[in-house]
């Protein structure tokens, strides 16, 4: 690959950051526009599969986009893309009916997973091994941010322009991300143009992947194990047999089967699982606490998000800039997890103890430190021991992890809440009961995510 400046290299990070605030903007964005977008185009009943659609479509894609962007040229896949992301989001801005939202946000799902696996391989592309960890951790911290900031920026587009305009404004900043990498990224970047694509294992790990992420959304809605979920479970397990056995025959397989094996990838996919399932957790049932039973209002209780996200914009560019400058990444990821665990721990106390409001944020922020402490070093992890040649391949792999546990904790934990509530608005004794239990699993999880620390192998930047 041709050298870059420092100033073309920073260009261009900056391109990637605004792909990464397209996505993490998005994908939340369009909370507070519901009620407009139904009394617009109607469609109650399939409201949920506005973000359904988007969820499944970006969880399948990554994977299978990130080893495309192995096989053919990285910079084409990453402006495609951007032309898929941008185009899915004008023609939901333009739908006139709740179907056509709905195809709009799956095939905007696709264009922002590819989106995410691509940009994050980029950073693995332009910059030397120890500048991925500083850099890292900047995107993790502006990930953090635009995950807070979407449903803000939402509320405020639609009350002064419309709803349409939050996916109309994905245009000129999608144009200008486009322009400066089509610009500025060099020609010469990866791709192995003797790789075949893996059709049978493309298909096998979707037949997984759909099926899986389908039974995760029918019980969080449903809150009931049915026969239906029942008979995804199966479709997906035999597919998921039939893939890995499948993906040791293949040349140039979606993810090579020594991965599953490989210590230096599963304790970071084993931890981003569990990180997903926490994070959502932390953010949609401290709120539920916050609002039901501490009585915050609806201003106040979104004040908790802040007390989230800020620490983790903050932390995870400290951890990265602190891997940069000593090589070593194990300690950071160890530190972050006994943090993690002992505050999650601290959150559960204080619900048994009976937390005041002021007590609730002081518990809140170190969480925040936790999980901005793991958010981008398992990136930087894999990026470090798998060359350039397998960067889709493995970022594909990470961000599956993270996507497949965020859905099953929406579903999980969901499920846990409904066994005890069953009214939010007169059950407030069962509230507190159900975020109680549901603390307890999340400290469990953690306890788990710490040890499994222990057990990451770690090899020195240089």
């Amino acid at each position: 690959m041709e050298l870059l400046t420092h100033k073309n290299k920073l260009i261009i990070f900056f391109a990637i950051v605004l792909t990464i605030l397209l996505f993490a903007i998005d994908f939340m964005i369009i909370v507070p526009s519901l009620p407009n977008i139904l009394e617009d185009i109607g469609g109650l009943q399939y409201i949920n599969w506005v973000f359904t659609a988007f969820m499944l479509a970006q969880t399948i894609i990554t994977p299978i986009y990130g080893k495309l962007s192995d096989i053919f040229s990285r910079k084409k896949m990453f402006l495609l893309a951007i032309v898929i992301f941008v185009v899915s989001s004008m023609a939901a801005g333009l739908s006139q009916n709740i179907y056509e939202l709905i195809i709009a946000r799956a095939i905007q799902g696709i264009g922002g997973g590819a989106l995410m696996v691509t940009s994050m391989s980029m950073i693995g592309e332009i910059f030397s091994i120890k500048e991925r960890a500083k850099y890292q951790g900047y995107i993790g911290g502006a990930f953090a941010f635009a995950s807070v900031a979407g449903p803000i920026v939402g509320a405020v587009i639609t009350d002064e322009f419309s709803w349409r305009w939050i996916f109309f404004i994905n245009f000129p900043i999608g144009l200008l991300a486009f322009a400066i990498l089509y610009l500025y990224l060099p020609k010469s970047l990866h791709q192995n143009k003797e790789a075949k694509i893996d059709y049978l294992g493309s298909g096998l790990l979707i037949t997984t992947l759909f099926p899986m992420l389908l039974m995760f959304s029918f019980i969080s809605k449903a809150n009931e194990i049915s026969t239906t979920t029942i008979i995804l479970f199966i479709v997906s397990v035999v597919s998921f047999i039939l893939f890995y056995k499948t993906e040791k025959k293949v040349s140039s397989p979606i993810f090579s089967h020594h991965l599953f094996t490989d210590r230096y990838f599963m304790v970071p996919a084993i931890m981003t699982f569990i990180n997903a399932i926490v994070m959502f957790a932390v953010m949609v049932y401290v709120q539920i606490y916050a609002q039901k039973i501490l009585g915050f209002s609806l201003k106040e209780s979104g004040m908790i998000m802040s007390a989230i996200a800020i620490p983790i914009a903050f932390t995870s560019p400290i951890c990265g800039q602190i891997i940069a400058r000593t090589g070593k990444y194990k300690k950071v990821v160890i530190i972050g997890a006994a943090i993690l665990f002992l505050s999650v721990i601290g959150f559960l106390y204080g619900i048994l103890n009976g937390m005041t409001s002021n007590g609730l944020i002081l518990h809140i922020v170190p969480i925040g430190v936790g999980l901005g402490a793991m958010m981008s070093v398992f990136n930087i992890i894999v990026q470090m021991v798998y060359g350039r040649e397998r960067l889709g391949e493995v970022m594909g792999a990470i961000q599956l992890a993270r996507g497949v546990g965020s859905s099953f904790g929406t579903a999980f934990i969901g499920f846990i809440f409904a066994i005890f509530v069953k009214d939010m608005n007169t059950d407030i004794v069962q509230i507190s009961h159900a975020v109680v239990v549901i603390f307890c699993i999340m400290s469990l999880l953690c306890f788990i995510s710490l040890i499994s620390a222990f057990f990451m192998k770690e090899k020195k930047i240089s």
